[in-house]
């Protein structure tokens, strides 16, 4: 393990004197200098990870991704006095709105070749005179990334108030409802 340390810091003094982009104005090559000062970290936790009996840690598994379709919820508040005839009154207001996940399983493959947009159902956005859901965003996401619905049962169970398994089950099959 001495022969890493031992070519990370040759490499380090190598860069110094060295200056390929510069023309002269500075004294060696700095993108040069940090990879060689991040070689040298390695070789040194590497080091020392061995110095303590610490075997190398296996690759982590494959990411898989997921497609999160975000929405906003408007309510027309005008629409509770209108008697049905003629315009409806327009007042507008923002009542929240929903993740959905729409596909999980994603390859990386998957995330690079292929348009979020395309997963998208129809169904999520819709519009009436009395309610409006509309996209707001669709992305891309690790599958480790929580939607707010996962995020709320998490935070109730570290509070020491886990939600009844009913609740979860319905917030998940919400989440989950416009998934093929």
């Amino acid at each position: 393990m001495a022969t890493l340390i031992r070519n990370a810091s040759r490499r380090l003094g190598n860069v110094v004197g060295s200056c390929y982009g510069t023309h002269g104005s500075d004294s060696y090559d700095k993108r040069g200098k940090a990879k060689a000062m991040r070689a040298m970290d390695r070789a040194i936790i590497q080091e020392q990870l061995q110095d303590v009996g610490v075997k190398d840690t296996p690759p982590a598994p494959p990411i898989t991704y997921r497609v999160v379709v975000s929405t906003q919820f408007i309510e027309n508040y005008g629409a509770h006095a209108w008697d049905g005839k003629g315009e409806c009154p327009q007042y507008w207001k923002c009542k929240g709105g929903s993740d959905f996940i729409v596909a999980e399983g994603l390859s990386e493959f998957d995330m690079l070749t292929r348009d979020a947009m395309e997963f998208v159902p129809d169904g999520i956005s819709y519009f009436n005179d009395y309610s409006r859901q509309y996209i707001i965003n669709v992305a891309f996401v690790p599958s480790n990334h929580l939607t707010y619905e996962e995020r709320m049962i998490a935070d109730f169970e570290r509070w020491g108030q886990p939600l009844r398994t009913a609740e979860v089950e319905s917030m998940m099959r919400e989440v989950r409802r416009y998934m093929k």
